[in-house]
């Protein structure tokens, strides 16, 4: 699939997801998604005439916190609204998956020598 194909994509869910009951979660992850895309086409990191599987490589790579300030600035930069999830999975500190995991492991660690384990 395109990355055009992928934004059409990422625009239905979207819009279909806002239409669902429980569909809030869906809808405010694939508009943080939509703006990293148009972040990425912006700043040509991506290619419109590319594969998807950049984008997702690229997703996938970063946590919901990096991702999320990427598309806070994004819509900054054009002027739009400022995206407001208050969801903890969001403001994640940590910029890659393998920062966040490796955070994710001392801590397990740590809390394991503090009880004697």
């Amino acid at each position: 699939m395109g990355i055009i194909d992928q934004l059409e994509v990422i625009e239905t869910t979207i819009d279909e997801a806002s239409q669902m009951a429980g569909g809030e979660a869906a809808a405010r992850l694939f508009t943080v998604y939509r703006h990293v895309l148009l972040y990425l086409l912006e700043n040509n990191r991506l290619d419109i005439a590319g594969d998807s599987e950049q984008l997702w490589d690229y997703i996938r790579n970063y946590t919901p916190g990096a991702l999320y300030r990427v598309a806070r600035y994004h819509r900054k930069r054009h002027g739009q609204p400022a995206l407001d999830c208050q969801q903890s999975i969001f403001h994640i500190k940590e910029d890659t998956m393998n920062d966040y995991q490796a955070r994710e492991a001392f801590e397990s660690e740590s809390a394991r020598a503090a009880n004697g384990f």
